[in-house]
C-alpha cells in the first residue's frame, strides 16, 4: 500500500484530524464523516452490557458542577470561547475551564435534518436532530442533538438555519432485541447567540474516570492510536460513558493509565464512518461518535 492510499484508509476510520498531525485541530483534507439514517449511531466497540460489567458507577468518585464563583451554569463556556480561544492552555486549564467543569460542550453549526419527538418526561417533551459542525478543513461533522420543548422557544430549527448551543455530551442504552447498545448525543442546555468571529465552532471538555483498559495500536505507517472510554458523572446518581480517541503524543501518554483513574479531556466532538461485520457475507457501514482528544491531562 503506498503513502497516499494508506492517508485515505486512515481519513476514512479516523477523519482528517488524525492525517494531519497530533493535534485535534490539523488542517488536512479529509473525508465527510456524516450519516443519513437515524439521528443516534451506537457507540463503536461497546456495548451498555460490557460498560457495566467492567465500570459499575460506585466505583468511580462523584463530582458536580461549581458555580460558586457566581457565574451561570454556561456563562465559564462562553468566557473561554470568545475571550481566550480554545487552542490557549490559559483557557483550557484556567479560569473558568477549570476540572470541576465536568461535561461541557459548544457547537456552533447548521441544522441538518428536522425534529424528531424522541420522548417525553415528567411532562417535558424532547425533540432529536442533526447538526452539521465545520471543521478546519471546510469538511463537517454531522452531530446528534437532544433538546427540550422548552428551549426551542422562538429559536430558528428549520433545515439549513444557522445555530450555537452549549450543552454535554452524553450516553443512553437503547434496546435492540436482547442486546443493549451505548448511544450517544448531544445534551442541549441552551442556546446563544451566534459570533462572526472565526473562534473554534466545536468545543468539549470532559472531567471523568478511565472505566475500561486503553487499547492502543498502530497503522502500518507507525500512527499511533489509542481508544478510552471515559465515565464521566452528573446529576442524580447517572454517569456517561463517552468513547474517547487519542494519536500521537497523547495516544502514548494515555496507553498505559489504569481503569479508575480521573482525567481532563479536551478536544472536539466528531463523526466518522466505520464498517460493521454482521455476518461472513454482509458488511454494514456505521457511524461512531467520540470525543477526539485535542489535551489531556491526569487530575
Amino acid at each position: 500500500m503506498d503513502r497516499e492510499n494508506e492517508k485515505k484508509k486512515i481519513e476514512n476510520e479516523y477523519g482528517e484530524d488524525f492525517v494531519g498531525g497530533e493535534g485535534a485541530n490539523s488542517v488536512d483534507d479529509g473525508a465527510n464523516n456524516s450519516v443519513h439514517n437515524g439521528v443516534h449511531s451506537e457507540a463503536k466497540n461497546y456495548d451498555a452490557s460490557e460498560v457495566a460489567a467492567d465500570a459499575p458507577r460506585n466505583n468511580f468518585q462523584k463530582f458536580t458542577l461549581d458555580y460558586s464563583s457566581g457565574l451561570s451554569p454556561n456563562a465559564g463556556f462562553n468566557t473561554g470561547y470568545n475571550a481566550g480561544g480554545y487552542d490557549s492552555p490559559a483557557a483550557v486549564l484556567g479560569g473558568q475551564f477549570a476540572p470541576n467543569a465536568g461535561n461541557k460542550v459548544f457547537l456552533k453549526g447548521s441544522v441538518d435534518s428536522k425534529l424528531n419527538f424522541s420522548h417525553e418526561l415528567y411532562g417535558e417533551g424532547f425533540y432529536e436532530f442533526f447538526m452539521l459542525v465545520p471543521r478546519l478543513s471546510q469538511q463537517f461533522d454531522r452531530l446528534p442533538v437532544t433538546v427540550s420543548e422548552r428551549l426551542m422557544e422562538d429559536v430558528d430549527l428549520s433545515i439549513g438555519a444557522p445555530i450555537a448551543l452549549n450543552g454535554q455530551f452524553r450516553s443512553y442504552n437503547k434496546l435492540e432485541g436482547e442486546r443493549s447498545k451505548l448511544m450517544l448525543t448531544v445534551f442541549a442546555r441552551d442556546f446563544v447567540l451566534l459570533s462572526t468571529d472565526d473562534a473554534n465552532p466545536n468545543i468539549a471538555e470532559l472531567s471523568g474516570y478511565i472505566c475500561k483498559p486503553p487499547v492502543y495500536r498502530t497503522t502500518p505507517f507507525s500512527r499511533e492510536i489509542c481508544d478510552l472510554l471515559l465515565a464521566v458523572n452528573r446529576a442524580y446518581n447517572k454517569s456517561d460513558y463517552i468513547p474517547c480517541i487519542a494519536w500521537g503524543r497523547n495516544a502514548r501518554f494515555v496507553k498505559t493509565i489504569a481503569v479508575g483513574q480521573r482525567i481532563l479531556a479536551s478536544g472536539r466532538i466528531q463523526s466518522r464512518e466505520y464498517n460493521k461485520k454482521i455476518s461472513e457475507d454482509a458488511v454494514e457501514v456505521r457511524t461512531a461518535y467520540e470525543l477526539s482528544i485535542n489535551k489531556i491531562v491526569i487530575e
